[in-house]
């Protein structure tokens, strides 16, 4: 009487959720930073506007005040739309690494979106398309 005998041995290797886990808090360190670094531009143009209020200052120079006081602001908001979309990315990469039903979905929407392209140029048609 033989008997199989079968030998399973899996590995798991979190490196690289580890690894985007960590880029992700970062990226959302980042842009908790921009924030401050946006809510004291406003405290600034506010501070700047306040202060044109008061003084006699001509249009020109009321006009520079306020663009030195925006321009940080602008930046601020830039640097902090480029941080959340590196979070976002980061968070992709990790779903996609931790989880394969989500990886596999993702190839799927891609490739569906590869037949449909491919269906309005005329390239297929509808029943290969299915």
């Amino acid at each position: 009487m033989n008997q199989a005998v079968e030998i399973l041995d899996l590995t798991i290797d979190a490196r690289g959720a580890q690894a985007g886990a960590e880029a992700f808090d970062n990226a959302v360190d980042g842009v908790a930073d921009s924030a401050a670094r946006a809510a004291a531009a406003a405290d600034s143009a506010g501070a700047a506007m306040d202060g044109m209020g008061r003084a006699a200052l001509t249009d020109a120079q009321m006009l520079d005040k306020l663009r030195a006081a925006a321009d940080p602001l602008s930046d601020s908001t830039i640097r902090m739309v480029e941080v959340n979309t590196r979070a976002e990315r980061a968070l992709e990469r990790v779903r996609s690494q931790a989880d394969p039903l989500y990886r596999a979905q993702q190839r799927l929407t891609q490739q569906t979106d590869v037949l449909d392209r491919a269906f309005r140029q005329g390239l297929i048609a509808e029943e290969e398309k299915s």
